[in-house]
């Protein structure tokens, strides 16, 4: 699978294999600037990003989540410029509001033959313009 040509080893996780690329980096992690759910969580239905939403998050990658279901999920996480939601299946988005509010550059990526079925999926489509395939 082609990786973003954004994602840079040294700014990832050493061991982390974010798309194809594995992280480098072995300095303090301690900060919420990038985020990635595991496989135990398959739903986003608090507003706790939203609550973080000063935190600097710029990275977030939810590769096993089915739904998000809270209308404030990601709203204004203004440093949020890549977004990675489930690679297998179209991520259920109850509101078009989760997104409200981000970094004007965000992207959303996604794997190539999703590519359509995320921009024209239910409240996706307000956020067509901000897919990129890989």
């Amino acid at each position: 699978m082609a990786g973003n040509a954004n994602l840079v080893a040294g700014n990832i996780k050493k061991g982390t294999n974010i798309f194809g690329v594995t992280g480098t980096y072995e300095g303090n992690l301690s900060g919420d600037n990038i985020f990635i759910f595991n496989n135990n969580y398959t739903n986003i239905s608090t507003s706790y990003f939203y609550a973080k939403r000063n935190s600097g998050l710029t990275i977030a990658n939810f590769p096993f989540v089915t739904q998000i279901t809270h209308s404030s999920a990601f709203k204004s996480c203004s440093a949020l410029v890549e977004f990675y939601p489930n690679k297998t299946a179209v991520t259920t988005l109850t509101y078009s509001t989760a997104f409200s509010g981000i970094n004007s550059n965000c992207k959303f990526y996604v794997p190539s033959n999703m590519l359509n079925s995320y921009k024209t999926a239910t409240n996706w489509t307000y956020y067509s313009t901000k897919f990129v395939a890989y």
